[in-house]
């Protein structure tokens, strides 16, 4: 689970969104329930010990299309080893963006997305999930959920 999930907004450059007021606290991090429309920072710490490869998944419903042009999702890994602080998280404070991972295209069947990579024991890991410039505008709307049964 995540440490940290947090909106930002490309067209409120400066505003902070805070804590996700419908969250659950786990012992293992953030289960959110929110749903969001814009970029989303979500931070996660490894804790397996001498493991050295972490993996991010996604879990994509199909794409809710009527249209052929199918929406996708961009995927950065940003550069910030600490926990940032959500209540001045905007879009001009989020760290930068280190490195591309993927555009992820939803399909017309649910799939399965995920990237292996190294990493440290206790290491703090930095995502950003955006609506991907290869979307059309008007398809580009991502709800974010966890289930709390998984």
């Amino acid at each position: 689970y995540p440490i940290l999930v947090a909106t930002i907004d490309s067209a409120a450059a400066d505003k902070a969104f805070g804590h996700d007021l419908k969250r659950v606290m786990s012992p293992a991090g953030t289960i959110s329930f929110d749903e969001s429309h814009v970029s989303t920072i979500m931070q996660f710490r490894a804790f397996d010990w001498g493991m050295e490869t972490c993996q991010l998944g996604l879990s994509l419903p199909s794409a809710n299309s009527s249209t052929t042009a199918q929406p996708a999702l961009t995927v950065y890994r940003l550069n910030a080893s600490h926990a940032l602080d959500p209540r001045s998280l905007s879009y001009r404070t989020r760290p930068e963006r280190g490195s591309h991972i993927a555009d992820v295209e939803l399909s017309a069947e649910p799939s399965h997305w995920q990237r292996n990579f190294t990493c440290a024991t206790e290491e703090v890991l930095t995502f950003e999930f955006a609506c991907s410039g290869l979307s059309l505008p008007e398809l580009c709307r991502f709800d974010w959920w966890q289930d709390k049964r998984s």
